[in-house]
């Protein structure tokens, strides 16, 4: 479309692989557009402004992780989220119970005290794995393996014992066979 507007008299190669190729810089050498590429201290300019981009982009993200971790947090149904802090206050209640230090606990867990620090809170972010850790660590696992057994789950149990037939009834070949036996 530019071509039919107008011709530029000098095209930028700054724009990737597909405008330095020989056929794309032969057709732009055909209309007597000439090709400009960066060199000296156009391509240092390039250079710093690439690195800059970077620097934004890290400095961004490291601003806006803790947002992110929060809008996730925010996502969760609040009885989930009251649940995971009173799980977090029940595992740092149990460690000060045990007298165990932060820096023990997070090393015999296997973690950071950030991670730690974190569990402590309910925090969701951190892995069912690391909450998985510190229980082991407080001995409090066979708790963890009964979360979700059949023998605390009334709702399930209702539901399957709604769908249990009213009535059973032999089918014919079987009391043809049981008939036969006595």
């Amino acid at each position: 479309m530019a071509i039919i507007i107008g011709i530029p008299l000098i095209m930028n190669s700054d724009h990737g692989s597909q405008f330095t190729s020989s056929g794309w810089v032969e057709a732009m050498a055909g209309h007597g557009i000439k090709i400009r590429h960066y060199d000296g201290i156009g391509l240092i300019f390039q250079i710093m402004s690439t690195l800059m981009n970077i620097k934004w982009l890290s400095a961004f993200y490291r601003l806006h992780c803790k947002e992110l971790a929060m809008a996730e947090k925010a996502n969760l149904p609040i009885p989930v989220q009251k649940a995971l802090r009173k799980l977090g206050q029940d595992i740092s209640d149990a460690r000060r119970r045990r007298r165990i230090p932060t820096p023990l606990m997070a090393e015999r867990a296997s973690m950071s005290r950030t991670t730690l620090a974190k569990i402590e809170k309910g925090d969701p972010t951190v892995s069912l794995g690391g909450y998985a850790s510190v229980l082991f660590v407080l001995g409090l696992t066979n708790r963890l393996q009964d979360l979700a057994d059949a023998v605390h789950d009334i709702t399930g149990r209702e539901l399957a014992d709604e769908a249990l037939p009213k009535r059973i009834y032999l089918s014919r070949s079987s009391s043809k066979q049981g008939a036969g036996h006595e």
